[in-house]
């Protein structure tokens, strides 16, 4: 079978496995999750953050990974520092992606209860809490089945974002407010220098990709995969950018919430799924565990974009300059 064939035949498993995947979302649609009640509307900015950093009688739960930056200080909110690059921002992206996620789809997303900034001008979102545990805790005691059902979910999760519009859905990277242009973007796919631009237009992201790939070629070490160019072939969608294991909780109430949205932005497409397989990495490296089956379930979730990952991985040498 040649590499074209290959490719062909990948593209209709794909396509099968997206209309079965819409099939079984209209014959088995889940019911919408409940939220909690805000229970900080009578606590001062300055209470919340006394009991951030002295801590509450609420925790978090003890298998729960990765949660550095979070704090939980009332029963029903948890409050997390933003991560936004500019340090003048009132309205940080990831409070911006989760109201905008919340409005668009039924992906269930913690819903945000305040913004704040501390004294230091670090700004802050106190959102929701999610009663459940991360993925990662759950994934190893479910059955084939069930790990079938996660990934359908899942899948369904990125179809959802893709369909997004917006009128920043023009501009590469975070979200921003209306007449503000664009934000510096965190993406796993700038390489280990992981902040990059702002970009006002998709060109100048596509821009900034070919000319790494032209410094590349100059500087000899390349090789005829090199030679293509930046895929932009496919609209900006919304895209997560850190779907790992963590970032799933399965809810007390049997929901799976997609949770830590600081990454999400507008990108292409196959930006999915290049950040999908790195996290992936990641979460090894955090929890010491290989786990071939959510490396094998990737595709269906975000395509098959194994060519543009190709591509990023043989430019990356560049990545790494300034």
């Amino acid at each position: 079978m040649s590499q074209r064939e290959e490719s062909t035949l990948k593209w209709v498993a794909w396509l099968c496995s997206d209309a079965l995947a819409h099939i079984l979302e209209s014959l088995l649609p889940l019911s919408a999750p409940g939220h909690s009640p805000s229970d900080i509307d009578d606590i001062s900015d300055e209470e919340l953050f006394r009991l951030a950093r002295e801590g509450s009688k609420f925790k978090l739960p003890s298998t729960a990974i990765c949660t550095n930056n979070i704090s939980r200080v009332t029963e029903h909110t948890v409050l997390k520092s933003a991560q936004d690059m500019e340090d003048d921002t009132d309205y940080p992206s990831e409070a911006l992606v989760l109201q905008l996620v919340a409005q668009q789809t039924s992906i269930p997303v913690p819903r945000v209860r305040r913004l704040l900034k501390a004294e230091d001008g670090t700004p802050y979102i106190a959102m929701e809490h999610i009663p459940g545990h991360q993925l990662s805790f759950v994934w190893p005691t479910l059955s084939w089945f069930g790990r079938i059902r996660v990934a359908f979910r899942m899948h369904s999760y990125v179809r959802q974002l893709r369909k997004i519009k917006h009128p920043r859905s023009a501009i590469p990277g975070p979200m921003g407010v209306p007449g503000e242009g664009g934000r510096i973007c965190p993406s796993p796919l700038f390489g280990p220098v992981v902040f990059r631009g702002p970009f006002a237009t998709y060109s100048e992201l596509t821009g900034f990709f070919n000319e790494r790939l032209a410094r590349l070629l100059q500087s000899g070490s390349t090789s005829p995969l090199d030679t293509l160019a930046f895929d932009d072939s496919q609209p900006l969608v919304l895209t997560h950018q850190d779907l790992n294991p963590r970032n799933f909780i399965v809810g007390d109430d049997g929901h799976l919430w997609l949770v830590d949205w600081a990454w999400a932005g507008f990108y292409p497409p196959w930006f999915e799924f290049v950040a999908m397989r790195r996290q992936a990495g990641n979460e090894e490296d955090v929890t010491g565990k290989k786990n071939p089956d959510w490396d094998a379930i990737i595709p269906f979730v975000c395509g098959w974009f194994f060519e543009q990952a190709r591509w990023i991985a043989h430019i990356s040498k560049a990545l790494y300059w300034a």
